[in-house]
């Protein structure tokens, strides 16, 4: 121990010849505090509104523009199938042919029916012309003219039930073939020649879609709502063919969705030549027609990472954090939705050079935030 403490005096008495940290009077050695007149040379921005025209981007998937399933209107088997799948056919087109035999006898069976009562029924009605005077002379009972009235009218309402029967299995005739209501492609066959067509449970037969035009329909946020209209130009890019075609907005839905904060929006494309299908996936940019003003800051000039940015506004030569909300215009530049105002000054770059409540000489003259050089246009994409 005496050896140590030996050891530990001998090494403070040689420091003791370069720094006072050793000596008695001093305690322990203190660490040397930052200065206070600490300042940074970087460049400074002003920041002003500028006008902006930013682009709409979301991602959605083709749909037709119509599409069917289409099923029986009676129950009978199948005896033609009168396309293939992936036919194109016009509306009224016969599509499959049911077995019209038993229609035929129904319909029959039905039309005499209705064929008797209506021969009772004229003959009620004869008979009531004949005997009501009598019964009214009393040369028959009173009480048959009445009788003979409410038979009459048994039997004339008894034949027109009959008659709409008969018409109803007539119709039935025609219910077995089975037609286009639209002009389209055939997308699927579901049955073969030779099974039965059942109404219940329904049996879809065939599927029918029209493709001539293909929808799109995409989430925007509400902020962007207000800059978009009916009749916008779209562009649309499918990324698994690098195909870039131009639709329309055609529908934009009232309701804003609570739990995203967006509206959905319908955007057409015209596919006359059906080169495109259904179920592509698409982006789609949206060119708005209005413009807005905003705050616009390189992204150089932000701190922070996700949610957590930040930038430094100098005031009286001195920086202060300050912290902001940013929406991503393009790969340079972001918008400031909150946190800045028209003509404050911040540090545009080289910002590991400064802290809070350092002092900032500005090296270069102050200018205004230039557009990204790659595009007319800035790009919001939508979450």
């Amino acid at each position: 121990m005496k050896r140590l403490i030996s050891t530990t005096f001998l090494i403070c008495a040689m420091l003791s010849m370069v720094s006072p940290a050793c000596k008695k009077d001093e305690g322990q050695a203190k660490l040397p505090s930052a200065g206070t007149d600490r300042s940074a040379d970087v460049p400074l921005l002003v920041v002003s509104p500028e006008t902006i025209r930013i682009a709409i981007k979301a991602t959605g998937t083709t749909q037709p523009i119509r599409a069917a399933n289409l099923g029986p209107q009676a129950t009978a088997r199948i005896e033609e199938l009168m396309v293939d799948e992936g036919d194109v056919v016009e509306k009224g087109q016969t599509l499959v042919r049911l077995d019209v035999q038993g229609a035929r006898l129904q319909a029959a069976q039905a039309q005499a029916a209705a064929a008797a009562v209506k021969a009772q029924a004229q003959l009620a009605e004869a008979d009531y012309q004949r005997l009501a005077p009598l019964a009214a002379s009393g040369t028959i009972s009173a009480q048959r003219g009445p009788q003979l009235k409410a038979q009459r009218d048994a039997l004339a309402s008894s034949a027109k039930a009959a008659e709409a029967a008969a018409a109803q299995a007539r119709r039935g005739i025609t219910n077995t073939t089975v037609r286009a209501p639209f002009a389209g492609t055939i997308s699927s066959v579901f049955v073969e020649v030779g099974e039965i067509a059942t109404m219940v449970p329904p049996k879809v037969l065939v599927r029918l879609v029209d493709i001539s035009e293909l929808e799109v329909r995409i989430q925007v946020n509400e902020r962007d709502l207000g800059r978009i209209a009916k009749g916008d130009e779209v562009s649309v890019t499918f990324p698994s063919s690098g195909n870039r075609v131009t639709g329309t907005v055609t529908y934009i839905s009232p309701e804003i969705q609570a739990h995203s904060r967006a509206a959905e929006v319908v955007t057409r494309i015209t596919n006359v030549d059906r080169h495109l299908r259904a179920g592509l996936f698409a982006e789609i940019e949206i060119a708005p027609t209005t413009s807005r003003q905003a705050i616009v800051v390189p992204v150089e000039s932000l701190g922070g990472t996700g949610e957590s940015r930040f930038v430094y506004v100098v005031k009286g030569g001195v920086a202060h954090r300050i912290s902001v909300q940013v929406l991503s215009l393009d790969a340079g530049r972001v918008e400031i939705l909150s946190g800045l105002k028209d003509g404050e000054r911040i540090v545009q770059s080289g910002l590991h050079k400064v802290t809070e409540g350092i002092t900032v000489n500005a090296t270069t003259p102050h200018t205004e935030v230039q557009p990204a050089p790659s595009r007319d246009d800035a790009e919001v994409t939508q979450p």
